[in-house]
C-alpha cells in the first residue's frame, strides 16, 4: 500500500469489515507510515485495532486442522466422517500437509533413534575388541549467536543541535518534546493480541516463547520456548498461512533460522513436540501463535544512518527507535541521553517507553 490510509478504512478496520488481506495492508502501512500512524492513534482505539487483528488471524486459520484434530489424523482415529473432512481439506492446503509431515516425521526420527541406539552400542564393543586407542565423539553443531553491537558507553556532555538533525527527524523529536511522552505505534497493538483465557482440569500452563509482541532488526531472530525433558522439537514460521522456514527436529528450546528472513512482514510460529508416542503443539489451542514484526528495509537504513551519522545523539536514537516500534533499544537509547541529561524531561521520555506493555524478545 503505497498511498495513505482512508478514514473509511480506519474505520472499517475498527468495524472488523476489512478483509483479512486488507487489515494486513493497513497494518503494515501504518507501521511505516508516521502521519496515518498519528492519525489512526487519535481515531480508533489500539484495544479495538488488536481486536480487530486477532478476529482476522483466527478468520484465516479456522478452516486448518489443529490440534488434537491434527494430532488424531495422523493416528487415524478421526470418525469416518471426520477423516473424510481432513482428506478434502488435505486436497488443497499445503499447510495441514507440512503440519502432518512435521508430525510423521517427528515419529519416525523417534523410531530410528531407538534403532541407532542399539547400533551405537554394537559399534563400542568392536571398538573395544580391535583396541582402538581413538575416542570417538560427536559434534553437536549449535548455532552462534548473532554479535549485537552496542553503543559505546562513554556519553556526549553535548546533543548536536537540532537544526542539524534531517528534518522528518527533527519532527519526530520535537514532537516527543513537546508532548513530554513517547506513545507506542499501532504496529504494537497488533502484535501485542489478547490471550485466550484456559480453565478447567484440561488448562494447561502458558507457555513461554520468544520473540512474542515484538518489532526486530535482526533477521534471524533467536527463538527460545518452554521445553520438556526428552522431547524433540520443530519450529514452523509462517507468513500469513505460507510457511516460509522451518527447523531440523531440535533436541534443545532454543533456535536460531540459517537463512535471513524476509524483512518488512509479519511472521507468526509455532513448535512441534514430540516424546515417544506423544506430539503436542506449543502453543497449544486456543492459544495464539506468537506474531512478530521484522523492520523492514528501509526502516533500517533510516536507522543504521542516523547511528553512523549521530552516535552521540541518543535522544534522536531513542525516539527512532520508538517510532519504529523497538521497545528495548528505545529504553536504551533514552537511558543513555537521561544519563547525559538528567532533567525531568528527559525522565519523562524514558518513562513513558518503559510504560509500553512489552513483548518478549529475550
Amino acid at each position: 500500500m503505497t498511498r495513505h490510509v482512508t478514514k473509511s478504512e480506519l474505520i472499517r478496520l475498527w468495524e472488523r469489515k476489512l478483509t483479512p488481506g486488507e487489515t494486513l495492508a493497513v497494518v503494515r502501512h501504518l507501521e511505516s507510515c508516521s502521519e496515518c500512524s498519528a492519525t489512526a492513534a487519535d481515531a480508533v482505539d489500539s484495544q479495538a485495532l488488536a481486536e480487530a487483528w486477532s478476529e482476522t488471524l483466527d478468520e484465516t486459520l479456522d478452516d486448518h486442522l489443529r490440534g488434537d484434530d491434527l494430532l488424531d489424523y495422523v493416528d487415524g482415529n478421526l470418525s469416518a466422517d471426520a477423516m473424510s473432512d481432513a482428506a478434502a481439506h488435505l486436497e488443497h492446503c499445503t499447510l495441514c500437509q507440512d503440519d502432518i509431515a512435521d508430525l510423521r516425521a517427528l515419529r519416525e526420527g523417534a523410531r530410528r533413534r531407538r534403532w541407532q541406539q542399539v547400533t551405537l552400542a554394537a559399534a563400542a564393543v568392536l571398538v573395544v575388541v580391535v583396541g582402538l586407542a581413538a575416542i570417538i565423539r560427536s559434534a553437536v553443531t549449535k548455532p552462534r549467536l548473532a554479535t549485537v553491537r552496542r553503543p559505546s558507553n562513554s556519553l556526549s556532555t553535548t546533543t548536536p543541535p537540532a537544526t542539524a538533525r534531517p528534518a522528518e527527524w527533527r519532527a519526530l523529536v520535537d514532537a516527543a518534546v513537546a508532548s513530554g511522552r513517547i506513545a507506542p505505534p499501532a504496529i504494537l497493538a497488533m502484535l501485542q493480541m489478547p490471550e485466550e483465557t484456559m480453565r478447567g482440569e484440561g488448562a494447561t500452563p502458558a507457555s513461554s516463547m520468544s520473540p512474542n509482541g515484538v518489532v526486530l532488526e535482526g533477521p534471524r531472530p533467536h527463538f527460545q520456548w518452554s521445553g520438556s525433558p526428552g522431547a524433540v522439537y520443530i519450529v514452523s514460521i509462517f507468513d500469513g498461512d505460507r510457511e516460509v522456514t522451518r527447523s531440523e527436529p531440535l533436541r534443545s528450546s532454543a533456535w536460531i533460522p540459517q537463512h535471513d528472513l524476509e524483512r518488512g512482514r509479519i511472521y507468526r510460529w509455532q513448535v512441534t513436540a514430540s516424546r515417544g508416542k506423544e506430539t503436542w503443539i506449543i502453543p497449544p489451542a486456543p492459544r495464539h501463535a506468537p506474531l512478530f514484526d521484522l523492520l523492514d528495509d528501509a526502516a533500517q537504513r533510516d536507522l543504521d544512518s542516523a547511528r553512523r551519522r549521530y552516535p552521540d545523539d541518543h535522544l534522536l536514537l531513542g525516539v527512532l527507535a520508538a517510532h519504529r516500534g523497538l521497545q528495548q533499544v528505545a529504553i536504551e537509547e533514552l537511558t543513555r541521553h537521561h544519563s547525559a541529561h538528567p532533567d525531568s524531561h528527559s525522565a519523562a521520555l524514558l518513562d513513558s517507553a518503559r510504560a509500553w506493555p512489552k513483548g518478549d524478545r529475550r
